[in-house]
């Protein structure tokens, strides 16, 4: 058998990377972060409000239960509403025996938006991000009419309208409500 160094001579091999090789790699990774940060955000959002609507069908729940345990609704001074920390704190303290603790009372998306704000006075900054309605003592008056909120998000974090807690329990933006409504 002849020699097979003859017939295939020893290639140099180099170990190291060549700059266009280093360009190339630094390229595609540049690309690809323009692609995943605006996924990953959108994933993000879509975490925040899919925990927001959780948050929401945990209130109609204690909701729920506070009627049909105590035969009437929730009653909150209604002169607490200038005064939006005691305001919350006053629904939290009336929803947290029946599972509304005050994580479910905060959205993820406001608390951040929140985080960003320089609020001047601390007590202008709502200690809960849903509001609910408040109804009157007669027990069917929550469930008088199936349109009617049990509950309404403080804002539009979600980009489709603030979320709105019907007596069924089933959650929607405010802009699709009110067109269901025969709103604008």
């Amino acid at each position: 058998m002849q020699d097979m160094a003859h017939y295939f001579p020893k290639q140099e091999r180099h170990c190291g990377v060549t700059l266009v090789e280093l360009l190339v790699v630094l390229g595609i990774l540049t690309i690809l972060g323009f692609i995943a940060v605006p996924v990953s955000q959108k994933a993000i959002s879509r975490a925040e409000a899919a925990r927001c609507s959780q948050n929401l069908r945990n209130i109609h729940v204690a909701l729920s239960l506070y009627l049909k345990e105590e035969g009437h609704w929730p009653q909150v001074p209604p002169e607490l509403v200038a005064q939006p920390k005691v305001y919350g704190e006053a629904w939290m303290e009336k929803l947290e025996p029946y599972g509304a603790t005050m994580d479910v009372w905060i959205c993820p998306t406001i608390k951040k938006d929140l985080k960003e704000q320089d609020f001047k006075d601390p007590e202008d900054r709502p200690s809960i991000h849903y509001t609910p309605t408040p109804f009157d003592t007669k027990p069917l008056s929550p469930y008088r009419w199936s349109t009617q909120p049990w509950a309404l998000e403080i804002g539009d974090a979600h980009g489709s309208g603030a979320l709105v807690l019907f007596p069924d329990g089933s959650i929607e933006p405010l802009n699709r409500t009110t067109r269901r409504l025969g709103g604008n």
